[in-house]
């Protein structure tokens, strides 16, 4: 779903993309924000639409989705921006289920997810 929107797949690439553009926006005085924690590449759904759900296990996460969170912090980044995903491997919530039609309710929203940083007008 993300596509063109990321700085790619190879997480080693993704970190030092996000690490530029975090430095980029804060020499500016801005503050940077690392989004979507802890990974949004991977959602087959619009989540503006619908509720996602990556079903990765932990050891994926850690090698491949929070590498670049990791790195954004250990850089100082600003901000994180969670998505609004159902990810059992940080969060087993029973109950926790995406609506079938597309469209999520208030109730199903769960926390948190690709690794892109973006900016906010003022730090």
């Amino acid at each position: 779903m993300i596509n063109l929107r990321s700085f790619g797949e190879d997480p080693a690439q993704v970190s030092k993309m996000a690490l530029a553009y975090i430095r980029g926006i804060q020499s500016t005085g801005a503050f940077a924000t690392a989004k979507h924690f802890p990974g949004h590449g991977d959602t087959n759904v619009d989540t503006h639409l619908g509720l996602a759900v990556i079903t990765h296990p932990r050891e994926r996460l850690d090698q491949v989705e929070l590498v670049p969170f990791r790195a954004a912090i250990a850089a100082g980044v600003d901000a994180i921006m969670s998505s609004h995903i159902v990810l059992p491997a940080l969060d087993p919530a029973p109950g926790v289920r995406p609506r079938s039609a597309g469209r999520s309710s208030p109730a199903s929203c769960a926390t948190s997810s690709s690794s892109a940083a973006s900016s906010s007008p003022t730090r």
